[in-house]
């Protein structure tokens, strides 16, 4: 019994859990990452398949079917899919922060920014499934907008630097180690997202001969989809992180998520089960 409860005051610590305890919600939040990048590697196969099926074997309708499933550079398939999964994920999780984070930065509540967070990767995903950045740039381009980059990459940018604005200080105000992992997705999602397919958008206009270092048009459009996919994966694990640094528990999919100190509060004695919560009365 008293090893029990020695457990117990190590996982609701302040300081949160330690020794075996914190291996093991080291391990509880790694590997699950770790399979979204697994999954996100074998759409990069699927996409190598797709382009030598395309390239060494004549084309037929089940080709020119898988090609469209699992091309990377397309909509409404299951790349794209994916991508919508992964910002609804984390959109999950920090509608889930936003009842949980009771500071403030600059007078306005933290709960703010994680709706705001929330409510931008939720039109992150409405964008990735109903190609909204696409139909910007078809409005451009009826209107006489010429550039020699699409023509939605402007207001991509100009909703970056808003993004950058509006969360900065925010998210710099968070432990050293969450603000970096959300800064490096944004980097990495931004060189995906903005930084490719402006390289694409010179090649493809004639603006710029090749792509550099000798890359192909199929890679360049892995390397995008993959920076993509892997920011969104980042960010999702900055948000995992945050709430296992605040040492906040929810259940129900954080639908009743409950501050550490209240569950400490209302919890009856005697009452832990696997996860470590005990549900209040």
């Amino acid at each position: 019994m008293r090893r029990v409860e020695e457990e117990r005051r190590s996982v609701d610590s302040p300081e949160g859990p330690s020794g075996r305890t914190a291996s093991f919600y080291g391990r509880s939040l790694i590997w699950p990452h770790a399979v979204l990048v697994g999954i996100a590697i074998a759409l990069l196969l699927a996409y190598w398949v797709r382009f030598q099926l395309l390239t060494f074997h004549e084309q037929s309708f089940a080709t020119q079917e898988f090609s469209r499933l699992f091309d990377l550079n397309g909509e409404a398939n299951i790349p794209s899919w994916y991508s919508c999964l992964l910002w609804q994920i984390a959109a999950l999780r920090a509608f889930v922060l936003s009842r949980t984070d009771f500071g403030r930065t600059g007078g306005v509540p933290n709960r703010f920014f994680w709706i705001g967070l929330a409510a931008t990767a939720l039109l992150l995903s409405l964008d990735e499934a109903a190609q909204i950045h696409e139909m910007i740039g078809a409005i451009a381009d009826r209107y006489g907008m010429l550039l020699p980059v699409y023509s939605w990459i402007p207001f991509g940018t100009a909703f970056a630097v808003l993004l950058a604005v509006a969360f900065g200080r925010f998210i710099l105000g968070l432990q050293h180690v969450v603000a970096l992992t959300i800064l490096a997705s944004g980097f990495i999602f931004v060189l995906g997202a903005i930084g490719f397919e402006s390289l694409g958008a010179l090649v493809e206009l004639g603006s710029l001969g090749d792509f550099p270092l000798g890359i192909t048009w199929d890679q360049a459009v892995g390397l995008e989809e993959k920076c993509e996919m892997l920011g969104i994966i980042l960010f999702g694990f900055a948000l995992a992180l945050q709430r296992r640094k605040t040492n906040v528990r929810y259940r129900d999919l954080g639908l009743s998520a409950t501050p550490q100190g209240d569950k400490a509060a209302h919890a009856p004695p005697n009452a832990p089960n696997a996860s470590g919560w005990e549900a209040p009365e």
